[in-house]
């Protein structure tokens, strides 16, 4: 059951087939499950789709068939160094990424597991109700290069909703 906010369509419509129909982009991680991003799994069956969640249940109800049930801080420790194309970690920060050294872990485990020129797609809520730190704070995304993303034409991208969710794109 997919959640009908903007900020879902944009990245369900916008952003996901975009990265279905890159060939180069062939492993993916996907951070965080819940029920309405169940389907994700269908939407990239043409790629080797993983996904990391630390609640045990989601994991297994919502999450892909390759998972990780871990907190994303600890990603470096469950992949090899370059083994993702593309990470996407969409609405983690301030729901479940509540810290800042946490998060600058979890950036770092990032970077590392992107391979040189990899993907990382990053949703976040840009009020400050919705979120415990700013992510323009974390040093570890300062290693990555801001990128535009071709059907947005930007490197971030502002959508219209309550919560201001915003989407950074960066390359590794």
């Amino acid at each position: 059951m997919p959640l009908e906010t903007e900020d879902r369509r944009v990245l369900e419509e916008v952003i996901f087939p975009q990265l279905v129909a890159d060939g180069t982009l062939q492993r993916v991680l996907f951070v965080g499950c819940d029920f309405y991003t169940h389907h994700y799994v269908d939407m990239f069956r043409s790629k080797e789709f993983w996904t990391i969640e630390p609640d045990p249940e989601r994991s297994v109800a919502h999450g892909g068939r390759r998972r990780v049930t871990d907190r994303l801080e600890r990603v470096a420790d469950h992949f090899d160094e370059a083994f993702f194309d593309v990470v996407i970690c969409n609405g983690v920060v301030g729901f479940g990424l509540d810290d800042r050294d946490a998060a600058e872990e979890a950036f770092a485990g990032c970077f590392r597991v992107l391979r040189p020129g990899g993907l990382l797609v990053h949703g976040w809520n840009d009020r400050a109700d919705l979120r415990p730190f700013h992510p323009r704070e974390c040093r570890s995304l300062e290693r990555f290069t801001p990128r535009v993303f071709g059907p947005l034409g930007a490197a971030q991208y502002l959508t219209q909703t309550d919560g201001r969710h915003t989407y950074d794109f960066y390359t590794r």
